[in-house]
């Protein structure tokens, strides 16, 4: 959140993309912060819920494929550890640089 808030701060935003992930619609914090922040950009999937009103499933290849039409930009990858290994292999697959992923330790 302090990046994008930063971000936001100095008017950089706006080339951003969230995506974020959770259980079910009453997992994601700071929903209408980031609504606020990214508008659109901001999207948001769960993965134990269906029917509700944002995307269901998981943040795989399929997914990327679909959402992300550059991959030599940026990546910064936070969650849990199994998440962010294969989200970082899936990205390198598809041609992000490992210098351009950034994840949390």
């Amino acid at each position: 959140m302090a990046i994008l808030r930063q971000l936001y701060d100095d008017g950089k935003l706006e080339d951003n993309k969230l995506f974020f992930s959770n259980k079910t619609t009453g997992d994601i914090i700071y929903k209408e912060e980031l609504k606020e922040m990214l508008g659109e950009n901001a999207v948001f999937i769960t993965t134990d819920e269906t029917g509700g009103p944002y995307g269901h499933g998981h943040i795989d290849e399929a997914f990327l494929k679909k959402h992300v039409t550059d991959f030599s930009k940026h990546f910064y990858v936070c969650g849990p550890d199994k998440m962010i290994s294969d989200i970082n292999a899936t990205l390198l697959t598809l041609n992000a640089t490992a210098d351009n992923v950034v994840f949390e330790k």
